[in-house]
């Protein structure tokens, strides 16, 4: 098999199922609360679930995962409109996945997007049984109402969530990269809580009548353990501190989300810090001396 191929191959279902994430949840928070916003969180988790798949296969296969991002349409405003794009965005991954399949010869691989063509297939079939569910004048806000006296929390909410989507990245990759059975857990553990952070940042800037942009900083991926888990530990301690700031410059009830998030992620300062010890180098040995005739003599007569 071409490791090469198979790769790039896979680098590009990867930076699919990472758009179909982001165009989901996007649309999900526009929804709001409701049946339809938490069947499409729930693809989104499973969209989620391939990503990390792909991820892992690119890694065992001598790859480094990209965490770069596809297309993504938001459709809109009628929320038909939405589902319709969704279910395009199924269509064109089947394909895809199809296509692929036929260019590889390796059957774990195939059998992996086999697989995920399954889900795939059924995704499709949800949106289209959805289409037909909402009521078709249904629609969501497309511009920003983000009121004058809302514009500091608007503000502090876009650069939340742009940190949380960096570390559910940054945190899923060092996830891919590692060696560290418990690094990779603990990792895959934290970027799942970062997403959860995403969506209560998102579903609350909904609620003031902004968007959310689902944009990144560069990702820190270093190749050695530690100095992920460094990285980590420096962007989490940080992040904690800012989250307190912004809940002293806040309304009592935004206040208590920045609280909640500054605690969370304070554990994970706590937990990364206590991964470092165990992913650190162990010291070399010392060479043991060497045995001689007239040294096992000395040590008899003592």
């Amino acid at each position: 098999m071409d490791k090469q191929k198979a790769v790039e191959l896979l680098t590009l279902d990867m930076q699919d199922e990472h758009a179909a994430i982001i165009q989901y949840l996007t649309q999900a928070y526009a929804i709001g609360e409701g049946d339809l916003a938490c069947e499409m969180e729930a693809i989104a988790r499973e969209e989620m679930q391939h990503f990390r798949w792909l991820g892992e296969k690119i890694a065992a296969l001598g790859g480094r995962p990209a965490m770069k991002r596809g297309a993504v349409v938001f459709g809109g405003p009628k929320v038909v409109a939405m589902l319709g794009e969704d279910v395009s965005a199924e269509e064109r991954a089947i394909a895809q996945y199809q296509a692929h399949i036929a260019e590889l010869d390796d059957l774990q691989i195939t059998s992996l997007l086999n697989r995920i063509i399954a889900d795939e297939r059924a995704h499709e079939e949800k949106f289209r049984k959805l289409q037909t569910e909402p009521d078709p004048a249904q629609e969501v806000r497309m511009d920003s109402t983000v009121p004058e006296g809302a514009q500091q929390t608007a503000g502090f909410l876009q650069k939340d969530a742009t940190h949380e989507y960096t570390v559910i990245l940054q945190y899923l990759a060092h996830a891919f990269m590692t060696p560290h059975c418990e690094v990779e857990h603990e990792m895959e553990h934290a970027a799942i809580e970062e997403m959860r952070h995403l969506g209560w940042l998102a579903e609350e800037m909904e609620g003031i009548g902004g968007r959310t942009a689902m944009t990144h900083h560069p990702l820190a991926l270093p190749a050695d353990t530690a100095d992920m888990l460094g990285a980590d530990l420096s962007v989490e301690q940080s992040v904690a501190a800012e989250y307190r700031l912004q809940a002293a410059a806040s309304d009592p009830e935004t206040a208590k989300l920045f609280e909640r998030l500054a605690g969370e992620e304070e554990y994970h300062a706590s937990t990364f810090q206590g991964l470092m010890a165990e992913a650190a180098p162990a010291e070399p040995a010392l060479p043991k001396p060497k045995l001689t005739v007239g040294s096992l003599l000395g040590q008899e007569q003592k």
